[in-house]
């Protein structure tokens, strides 16, 4: 027996063993593993709550640091508040798609709006209703809400820039009055 075993510990074929019961460990616990279902990323979405007008707006993760900023310039005519969220998101702020700083001078412009308005109110530009423009909106309460693009933008890729204005298209169907509204 002087080939099968050292001079000093294991055997060869004690080395051996104890490898493949480590390997089939391993791989048992791998298997094991795998299984189990993985735990979601986060419980709840990210919602934009638009605590003006006591809505919120479930976001997908590519919305994620989605912003808003009150527009001043333009106001429900039945009750003087704001119609219109000037829509941003934090990651294209530097490429000049910054809604905090948007004023008629400024080079930097939002991705979009977020409008609020009666379902009869017409576009003053267009002279089409607001539902016809915009047909992707939802009706809560009395008001119809929906997403206007910001057209010619210039922030990021087009292909960015389209993924994003449909992305807040689909956001706003699924808008819903604030969980804070409802208590």
């Amino acid at each position: 027996m002087k080939g099968l075993r050292t001079k000093r510990g294991f055997g060869k074929l004690g080395a051996l063993l104890v490898a493949g019961i480590t390997a089939l460990a391993v791989v048992g616990g791998l298997a094991y593993y795998n299984r189990q279902p993985v735990a979601a990323a986060s419980s709840s979405p990210k919602r934009l709550d638009v605590t003006e007008w006591g809505v919120e707006m479930p976001l997908p993760s590519s919305l994620g640091d989605a912003y808003y900023v009150v527009s001043t310039s333009s106001h429900d005519p039945v009750t003087g508040g704001p119609n219109t969220m000037w829509l941003g998101l934090a990651s294209l702020n530097g490429g000049g798609c910054d809604a905090a700083r948007f004023n008629a001078q400024a080079t930097s412009k939002p991705i979009g709006a977020l409008i609020r308005v009666a379902p009869t109110e017409v576009d003053p530009v267009s002279g089409a209703l607001y539902s016809k423009n915009y047909p992707d909106g939802v009706m809560i309460g009395k008001y119809y809400y929906a997403y206007v693009p910001w057209k010619n933008k210039t922030c990021a890729a087009k292909t960015t820039l389209d993924g994003v204005d449909s992305a807040f298209t689909n956001a706003v169907k699924d808008i819903v009055i604030a969980t804070s509204a409802r208590n």
